[in-house]
């Protein structure tokens, strides 16, 4: 399932006109249009936008297909707006005038949330390290 029809679904199932959220997420028809006929993909103005006007979007979903689709499954709790890597890849190319296609931004995204969870795991350990040295030099609380 592509970018196109995610969104497609997303708009059937919260039973909202095309115009109508075009209007709300600050763009014309047209690029409504675009989107849902795969000519273009949105930036992250209409990302957020969406998010705010439908919280309960998963937006990582709607830009990788990866997670929970069923917007009216998840509790107030689960609802799950850009992760991080989704946000960072996003924000770069607003930055840099770029726009990748949702099989680049898939794949760039994969590789970014491998480099977070790495760096993640760093930092535990690090942080781990610093703690133990507290308690063994006779420091504890």
């Amino acid at each position: 399932m592509e970018f196109k029809d995610r969104l497609s679904l997303i708009i059937e199932t919260l039973g909202v006109d095309k115009k109508v959220l075009a209007k709300q997420c600050g763009i014309g028809r047209a690029t409504i249009f675009n989107y849902l006929n795969g000519n273009n993909v949105p930036d992250i103005k209409f990302l957020n936008e969406l998010k705010k006007h439908y919280p309960q979007v998963n937006i990582d979903w709607l830009i990788t297909g990866v997670g929970d689709p069923d917007l009216y499954k998840r509790g107030p709790e689960k609802v799950v707006g850009m992760d991080l890597a989704v946000q960072i890849v996003l924000e770069v190319e607003q930055e840099e005038g770029v726009k990748l296609n949702p099989r680049q931004r898939e794949a760039v995204v994969k590789i970014l949330r491998k480099e977070i969870e790495r760096r993640n795991e760093q930092s535990k350990k690090d942080i781990r390290d610093l703690v133990t040295s507290f308690t063994s030099d006779g420091n504890e609380g």
